[in-house]
């Protein structure tokens, strides 16, 4: 039998294999290879998916880790938080105020305590060096009537006496002068006069010791502001009592003004240690305005209000009708009309329920 070419073809999908040609591994070997192409690209992409660097999740920074870094300082490490000049005073307040109420308020003890407020009061707030400087003003005004004795010795009135008017300046008596004096009595009396912070006046032939509110500027820088208006009050007495002799010794400007400042006063500071004594003060001078003294009238010897007052009284109205003072004002004058303008009884009870004098 003759030997026959024989073709046959094997389909496979994608792939001819022909015999004849002895290609039979060639569909594998295309195969291996599509496969090792495909593998190379998976590894390539891997590859480069791993070069690009992993991003590493970062805890939230706080806020104080951040204004540590910010302030050039390692985050977690600790710092001392600064003390601030008020914080210190606080402290400072503390045991200040501690050691004030350790000293027993009495008045031999007056220098004493002036001896400490001028030592610490640099280093306390506001409300302490207030209550501090109200304290020691309260316990001089308790020791006036002491003081008062020692200014009645007649060696000491004589020796004062003797040297006048050369030692009056503005109404007081000059506490420096009296300090070169040729007399221990009157020499110890200047001293503890500036020591206490006093100033010695004459009312009617005597010597008085009055508090001097001026000499408690030295502190205000380091009160509050009640305290601040309360010195101011009691400073334009201290200065120029309103009354010396039975008379008005300031104008009626003056003392109207006077009077709506300690007013104000009042009105802001409903809560002050000090409220009771500024409406007592208050409630004189308007006595005293309205219903007049000895020497300073508002009536004459009939009862009948003299024209100028009435007038006076009148233009103060116009002024300050929208004040407390010009409330008062008004109904005065309203029950003068109905009085006929005679200090009668009803006249009489309206002043006292300002101010009983009894």
């Amino acid at each position: 039998m003759d030997k026959m070419k024989i073709k046959t073809k094997i389909r496979r999908p994608g792939i001819l294999v022909n015999f004849k040609s002895g290609n039979l591994y060639l569909p594998v070997i295309i195969l291996l290879t599509t496969t090792l192409i495909l593998m190379i690209v998976m590894v390539t992409g891997t590859g480069c998916s791993k070069a690009v660097p992993e991003e590493k999740e970062t805890p939230e920074e706080s806020p104080g880790e951040t204004a540590e870094e910010e302030n050039g300082e390692e985050p977690g490490e600790e710092t001392e938080t600064p003390v601030t000049e008020a914080d210190t005073r606080v402290d400072k307040s503390a045991e200040i105020e501690k050691e004030f109420n350790q000293i027993e308020k009495k008045t031999e003890n007056i220098e004493a305590l002036f001896n400490f407020i001028d030592e610490n009061i640099a280093d306390s707030n506001a409300e302490l060096a207030s209550n501090m400087v109200y304290e020691v003003i309260k316990l001089c005004e308790d020791y006036r009537q002491e003081f008062v004795n020692k200014l009645s010795d007649p060696e000491v009135t004589d020796t004062v006496f003797a040297l006048l008017p050369s030692i009056v300046v503005d109404g007081g008596l000059d506490l420096e002068a009296l300090m070169g004096v040729n007399n221990q009595k009157v020499r110890n009396i200047a001293e503890e006069a500036i020591a206490k912070k006093y100033k010695l006046i004459l009312i009617e032939g005597m010597i008085e010791p009055i508090v001097d509110y001026r000499a408690y500027d030295e502190y205000l820088p380091y009160l509050d502001f009640q305290m601040k208006e309360y010195l101011d009050v009691k400073a334009d007495e201290s200065d120029k009592p309103f009354v010396m002799d039975g008379a008005i010794t300031i104008t009626a400007d003056e003392l109207v003004g006077r009077i709506l400042k300690s007013t104000e006063y009042l009105e802001n500071y409903p809560d002050s240690p000090a409220y009771d004594e500024i409406k007592q003060l208050n409630d004189w001078r308007m006595w005293v305005y309205l219903g007049g003294i000895d020497n300073s009238r508002v009536f004459d010897s009939d009862g009948r209000i003299l024209p100028d007052k009435l007038s006076e009284f009148e233009d103060m109205l116009a002024e300050y009708s929208d004040t407390g003072f010009g409330e008062i004002l008004a109904s005065y004058l309203e029950l003068l009309e109905q009085e006929n303008y005679m200090r009668t009884e009803r006249i009489d009870d309206f002043l006292n329920n300002i101010y009983n004098i009894q």
